[in-house]
């Protein structure tokens, strides 16, 4: 009677212990997902900041000169990355109002997947995009990572191809597994902030 007070008991101590460190590993995973979360959260209104003082300046912009060398000159510091540049297609009428690196259209999409836009270690044609925009980018001159996100072309004052090229600081500065929605946002303003500066045409007689 007694051996079996003793081993009820036990067990009911043992149960408590194992419900007690259960709730534990609970509270821990969620204080850890709680704290994923908010790394989330922060980091995406730390880029969300970035890409509204990107607007303002394209915003600020006078000509379609003006920005392509807001994105050559600030962009690199407001989004921290190595360098930024515009890539648009040769003989396209941004290539003729002198607005970005012109290259071929064939060569111009070839940067960027089916959906527009590429993320991760550049590859031999990224490469030769990097060179021949001529980048001042820190070394090494083709950097780690890099994003290429094709602008819309589909606004009513078209401007013709044209790629956002931005080169990442380290190898996980752009990778495959990111998303790319703030990038888009990014690229569509650039495309309406050039559609907006078309240049102004004399008025017939």
């Amino acid at each position: 009677m007694g051996d079996s007070t003793k081993s009820s008991t036990s067990d009911v101590i043992n149960v408590n212990h194992l419900l007690v460190r259960k709730a534990q590993e609970a509270m821990r995973e969620s204080k850890r997902q709680q704290k994923i979360l908010l790394d989330h959260s922060l980091a995406n209104h730390e880029v969300a900041a970035r890409i509204y003082h990107s607007a303002l300046l394209l915003l600020a912009a006078n000509t379609r000169q003006e920005i392509a060398q807001i994105i050559r000159s600030y962009l690199p510091p407001i989004l921290d990355v190595a360098g930024a540049g515009l890539l648009v297609a040769k003989d396209g009428i941004l290539a003729e109002e002198n607005v970005g690196t012109p290259l071929t259209p064939s060569f111009l999409h070839s940067l960027t997947a089916k959906d527009g836009i590429f993320l991760g270690a550049p590859n031999k044609a990224h490469a030769q995009a990097f060179t021949a925009a001529a980048l001042k980018t820190p070394p090494p001159k083709i950097p780690p990572s890099a994003a290429f996100i094709a602008l819309p072309q589909d606004l009513p004052a078209t401007t013709g191809a044209a790629v956002l090229m931005l080169g990442g600081k380290a190898k996980d500065s752009f990778m495959p597994s990111q998303g790319a929605e703030m990038l888009m946002q990014l690229t569509t303003k650039i495309a309406v902030a050039l559609a907006a500066r078309a240049p102004m045409r004399p008025a017939s007689k």
